[in-house]
């Protein structure tokens, strides 16, 4: 029973008029050149290339009739915030012989599970046994928000934002050596590989598919750039942290701001203008979300040279509705299109 009457009201509205699906569509735009050169931004996501030390177990209870299910991990590149310092992941791989497209799906890290789990299910269904799925796994949230509400002196915040900065940065290291992964795979096509993110997982994955050629094919969902504007905007946790920080720290809204910007300037999707190819990119965002604030989700599609883009007229957590029966399944089939198209 739904005991929030805005969010019964918001329910019924929607489905009163066809469904969480009222959206604004934006067709590809420009096709400018793209950048030969590497920004120097880039550098931040350097590594040296070395074969993976990954374990892996199989998962019998899982295995389908199309895919025996393996739980892989390996050492993170540095700083992360998951259980024992590892990158884990489910890795649905394929019975069917031959090299197929692989599809890795990030998670919202620590988060909501369903946009996850539903766009596997979906890619399991509409390709059976035609596709690799590689679900990454995050039982942790990637940014220490209690760890950040906590902070009780200047110099702790600077130290706590530079932390936070750095999550990100070896978040897109990992999943650099995810790819390094799959491409070590005799099943794997290399030249079909995708990439999915929803939320904070979008934002790692825009800025991934800045950073990283060898992805085909990459569906944004909600997601942003400017990192500082993500974290002093969003509520939820990320907004109790702020709160609890400008409180005790008498800060104002621009300082806090400030101090996130100059942390996280680095780890900023907008930088890489110019390295995306617009035509290998689907961006979902949300008309009236306040985590990704319009200014975040402007620079994001101007940065990846204007990718088709559909704009769902709900905020960040109820345009999620779209990836639901209640929504009818729209940014599942959007997203599986695209995919169909690319790879």
């Amino acid at each position: 029973m739904v005991r929030d009457k805005s969010t019964l009201n918001l329910i019924l509205s929607a489905l009163s008029t066809g469904g969480f699906v009222r959206h604004t569509h934006t067709p590809p735009g420009r096709r400018g050149a793209r950048r030969t050169d590497r920004p120097a931004a880039a550098r931040s996501f350097a590594y040296e290339r070395a074969p993976i030390d990954y374990k892996n177990r199989v998962l019998t209870k899982l295995e389908t009739r199309d895919h025996i299910v393996r739980y892989v991990r390996f050492p993170s590149a540095g700083l992360t915030r998951q259980p024992n310092g590892l990158v884990t992941a489910r890795y649905w791989h394929s019975k069917r012989p031959g090299r197929k497209r692989t599809i890795i799906v990030l998670p919202i890290f620590g988060s909501y599970t369903y946009p996850t789990e539903a766009m596997v299910r979906a890619l399991r269904h509409h390709y059976g046994g035609e596709c690799h799925i590689v679900q990454i796994m995050a039982e942790n949230y990637l940014l220490d928000w209690f760890g950040l509400a906590a902070v009780e002196t200047y110099e702790a915040l600077l130290a706590k934002a530079d932390e936070m900065a750095e999550c990100m940065r070896v978040a897109v290291i990992d999943l650099k050596r995810c790819v390094d992964w799959a491409l070590d795979r005799d099943e794997v096509d290399d030249d079909r590989i995708g990439l999915i993110g929803f939320s904070m997982g979008a934002f790692l994955a825009a800025l991934t598919l800045g950073v990283e050629p060898r992805i085909r094919a990459g569906a944004v969902v909600l997601g942003g750039a400017h990192p500082a504007d993500i974290i002093a905007s969003c509520g939820g946790k990320p907004g109790m942290a702020k709160l609890a920080v400008m409180e005790r720290l008498g800060l104002s809204w621009e300082e806090y701001y400030r101090i996130l910007e100059e942390a996280t300037c680095a780890n900023d999707p907008a930088h890489f203008a110019g390295c995306f190819d617009p035509e290998r990119i689907l961006l979902f965002d949300a008309l009236y979300d306040t985590c990704m604030p319009a200014r975040s989700r402007a620079a994001l599609w101007e940065a990846m040279g204007q990718p088709e883009r559909y704009t769902m007229h709900y905020g960040h957590k109820s345009a999620f509705l779209a990836m639901t029966p209640l929504g009818r399944n729209f940014m599942r089939r959007k997203t599986l299109q695209f995919l169909d198209r690319i790879l």
